[in-house]
């Protein structure tokens, strides 16, 4: 009996660092959330940390995504979005770049964690042909691109946002089981690196570095 319960003890001790540490699953949202609220002063940290990664940008760009392309084995999913009226594509913006493509959500601490890192590598690499786009899994679809939003506004994040409310495209990569998850695209438009999991800047450096060789 002592065995058993030190053993489940393990097993929930590892499912919550999992949640708070390296990603969040679809399932364990509602856990997340509470294990932010619990944790205001960490938060707070990360918060700082991200207003401070990037200058603010009134010029933050969150879109709602129109429609879903076929996925094609080995190729990011194209997907439509409108801007001013006009419509575009994922494929004619990302056209002989290489790509970082994050899914996220507000709501996720590991999530947020990384987003300073993200903004420093597309701060440092935008202008070798690095395209960073966000792809946000938000609770409520209603409120989803305000959120988004509002949250980039406050923290500097100076890459295109997208809220997937329908989880169209979510659905078109297979089903995104946890956030964040991130995918690295070469110039050729091949998936070069599926990346699950909370990742720090050198990781995500390494994998563009290697979509651009």
């Amino acid at each position: 009996m002592a065995t058993f319960i030190r053993l489940t003890f393990l097993s929930i001790a590892l499912s919550l660092f999992l949640i708070t540490h390296i990603a969040c699953t679809q399932e364990k949202e509602d856990a997340a959330i509470k294990l932010a609220s619990s944790s205001k002063n960490g938060a707070s940290a990360v918060e700082t940390k991200l207003s401070s990664a990037s200058e603010q940008t009134s010029a933050v760009k969150v879109f709602t995504i129109r429609s879903v392309s076929n996925p094609v084995s080995g190729k990011p999913v194209d997907f439509t979005w409108e801007e001013n009226g006009k419509t575009f594509t994922f494929s004619e913006y990302t056209k002989n770049k290489v790509v970082f493509i994050n899914f996220w959500g507000t709501w996720c601490p590991p999530c947020r964690k990384e987003i300073p890192d993200i903004i420093s590598l597309y701060n440092d690499y935008k202008n070798k042909d690095l395209v960073v786009i966000g792809i946000a899994l938000e609770r409520d679809p209603s409120t989803a691109v305000q959120k988004v939003k509002d949250y980039a506004e406050r923290n500097g994040i100076n890459y295109i946002n997208f809220a997937d409310t329908r989880q169209e495209l979510a659905m078109a990569y297979g089903g995104i089981q946890a956030v964040p998850t991130t995918f690295i695209v070469d110039k050729s438009g091949t998936i070069t690196e599926t990346i699950i999991g909370m990742r720090d800047r050198s990781y995500f450096e390494n994998s563009v570095k290697n979509a651009m060789k």
